[in-house]
């Protein structure tokens, strides 16, 4: 969604994300590797919990444009429900994707714009879960480091991307509020 300034911090700080971050799993990184072969996201390992079901292989019974649970969103739900009660209280939406998206040590996403059908409609929303100062984040001109727990929402309409400097993998929340 277009945003005044390239990004903004949402006025909060989330409950601490130290328990949510200890519960992630690498095997959970590897239940389901689409996304990681998405685009420029090869350097990515992600955990879906809610998505479009476009993104569901076809004959699975879903709409194409449906957003959808996945397995792990019985595992994740309770830091998830805490986190959508509190962006209710700074953002009107009527639904959500779910995604939490690593990225390894010294790589970077690739420049791009969001072009779905729903980044057009959604607020673009990060929490970092596990980050260091190494791990930076380009939204047009602005560079800056995504502190640990707290929101942020960017212009994903502007050109983003991201390197991790830092020896660890990096991990965000990453969630898209879709307002209509």
């Amino acid at each position: 969604m277009r945003l005044e300034t390239p990004y903004k911090v949402v006025s909060m700080a989330v409950a601490d994300v130290s328990d949510f971050a200890a519960a992630l799993t690498e095997e959970d990184f590897n239940l389901d590797k689409r996304r990681n072969g998405m685009g420029n996201l090869e350097h990515c390992h992600s955990i879906m919990l809610r998505y479009s079901g476009s993104y569901v292989a076809s004959g699975e019974g879903r709409p194409r444009d449906a957003l959808t649970d996945f397995p792990l969103m019985g595992k994740y739900r309770k830091y998830i429900d805490p986190v959508i009660a509190e962006l209710k209280l700074h953002y009107s939406f009527v639904d959500y994707v779910a995604v939490i998206a690593g990225l390894h040590p010294s790589c970077h996403i690739g420049a791009h714009r969001d072009r779905s059908d729903m980044s057009w409609v959604c607020h673009k929303i990060h929490i970092p879960l596990i980050t260091t100062p190494a791990c930076l984040y380009t939204v047009g001109e602005a560079t800056w480091h995504m502190e640990k727990g707290l929101v942020y929402e960017i212009d994903n309409d502007r050109v983003h991307t991201c390197f991790n400097g830092g020896e660890a993998n990096r991990v965000h929340l990453i969630m898209s509020l879709c307002t209509q």
